[in-house]
């Protein structure tokens, strides 16, 4: 029966066209290999369709600094409802590359259409969300820094910068993406002891010159932790980290109200107050060491900043000054600072303690009538006498460099006790002595400050501070004001200048 039934499996195959394989004696036959005598060729894979792309102009600004970099030429192309745009010296390949990883980097974050993603081979990282702009260097390409800007991007260019960190080294580890590298600090409870201004993570605490390498890793690893230790991926969660983590060092935790974030490659850091728009290089040369301490110990920028706003918040209420728009402030290498009109940038400083003084004269010019004439030593006054609180933080500045035994000799602890014992008296009394009188010194453009200085405080304590500030907005009526003239002010000013010391 079996061999009738091998015959007849034969017969069938050979009646259709096929072979089958010989059988050895004693072995399991595989199962037949059948050959089709006419194949069907496969259907040939279609070819990936070349992506198209436009030819464009791109003028590069550094968001809201108003610097003009360059303009690139560049190709775009749009992907799942987002514009790439590249520089053609960029490859077919990493285009590829780079909008693969965008791409999957979208997904995860499930970012909206309409986002736009320039992608250059010598430009810098920065986002600007505002704008659902973003700006990548091609050989970050799949690294922990797409994902900052990206995060940056979705979440807004001032989110906590160590939240935003963290985020960004999670989310590349998720997609296989190069980390970050930085070796472990020796000790990174301390660096927040001597400056808990620290424990904000805000951008300054990773970017020279605001921190010191050993500093930026702290501020690096710190965020990697508590980002790890927080109870979910939020940032609220991330801040509550940083409040239990500061209650184990004895410290107390409330985030800072002042927004910064990377500006671009002329004028790096934001910093972003109620009243102003701080943008700040990192050219330092020159400066001295009182500015430097400043910008280098978080806790006392964050301290300057908040009292030049307090300063300015009374100027403004003194001045009856109502116009919301923020003053734009550009930092510059210099001492001292000028203020613009009609121009974008509003003001230009040359350090932090210098913000209300310019501000005050900002607004003073604004009330001002174009007819009126305007004095120097008055607005020099108005500023210093409006700006004192700020003024007092530069001085603390210059008495936190001192050695300790200089520092117990002048620190003042309170800003009627710097007033009371303050030296502007002497030091106009000495510049006399060298030939320049008082009134010479008050009525000189750009120097002598004390004599201006003295002069505010002046006239807010003989006449009141509501007459000093009308006399300051009306300065061609003088007389009406406090009975006297102009020059009959002066003699009065020089007599108490020249009175000995009570």
């Amino acid at each position: 029966m079996r061999k009738l039934i091998a015959i007849a499996l034969t017969l069938a195959l050979l009646l259709t066209g096929c072979t089958v394989a010989p059988v050895t004696p004693g072995t399991i036959p595989d199962a037949p290999i059948i050959s089709d005598p006419d194949p069907v060729a496969p259907e040939p894979t279609p070819e990936k369709a070349a992506r198209t792309y436009e030819s464009v102009s791109v003028q590069l600004y550094e968001k809201d600094s108003y610097v003009y970099i360059f303009q690139v030429n560049a190709e775009m192309t749009e992907v799942d409802g987002c514009r790439y745009y590249f520089e053609p010296t960029v490859s077919e390949v990493q285009r590829e590359e780079f909008i693969s990883a965008q791409t999957a980097l979208n997904e995860k974050l499930s970012a909206p259409e309409g986002l736009s993603f320039y992608v250059l081979r010598n430009y810098t990282f920065r986002s600007e969300s505002e704008n659902g702009l973003a700006f990548y260097e091609i050989g970050g390409t799949a690294t922990w820094r797409q994902a900052l800007v990206t995060v940056q991007l979705l979440e807004g260019d001032a989110v906590n910068y160590g939240w935003a960190y963290a985020r960004a080294d999670a989310l590349a580890r998720e997609l296989g993406w190069e980390t970050d590298s930085f070796e472990a600090p020796e000790d990174m409870d301390a660096m927040f002891i001597k400056d808990p201004g620290r424990l904000n993570l805000i951008f300054p605490c990773f970017t020279a010159p605001y921190s010191t390498e050993e500093e930026v890793a702290a501020a690096k690893y710190a965020a990697l932790l508590l980002y790890k230790n927080a109870s979910d991926e939020t940032l609220g969660s991330f801040l509550r980290s940083i409040e239990l983590y500061a209650e184990t060092l004895g410290l107390s935790f409330s985030p800072t109200g002042l927004q910064f974030y990377y500006g671009g490659l002329s004028l790096p850091m934001v910093v972003v107050t109620k009243y102003t728009e701080n943008r700040i290089g990192r050219d330092y040369t020159g400066v001295d060491d009182s500015q430097l301490y400043v910008i280098r110990n978080i806790g006392f920028m964050l301290q300057v900043l908040n009292v030049n706003d307090s300063d300015i918040q009374r100027a403004r209420e003194k001045m009856h000054y109502s116009e919301d728009s923020l003053v734009v402030i550009r930092y510059d290498n210099m001492l001292g600072g000028f203020t613009y009109h009609g121009s974008k940038i509003n003001i230009v400083v040359g350090c932090f303690t210098a913000i209300a003084h310019e501000y005050v004269h900002y607004i003073h010019y604004k009330l001002l009538p174009s007819d009126v004439m305007h004095y120097t030593w008055l607005d020099e006054a108005l500023a210093e006498y409006l700006s004192c609180e700020a003024e007092y933080q530069g001085y603390l500045s210059i008495v936190y460099t001192m050695d300790e035994t200089e520092r117990a000799e002048y620190h003042i602890d309170s800003l009627d006790e710097h007033m009371a014992r303050t030296d502007l008296k002497s030091v106009i009394q000495e510049v006399a002595e060298s030939g320049i009188s008082p009134i010479d010194q008050l009525t000189a453009y750009g120097k002598y400050y004390a004599a201006k200085a003295y002069m505010g405080f002046y006239l807010a304590s003989e006449y009141g501070e509501d007459t000093f500030i009308k006399v300051a907005l009306d300065p061609s009526n003088i007389e009406s004001y406090i009975g006297i003239s102009r020059d009959e002010l002066f003699d009065n000013w020089l007599e108490f200048i020249l009175a000995p010391a009570a």
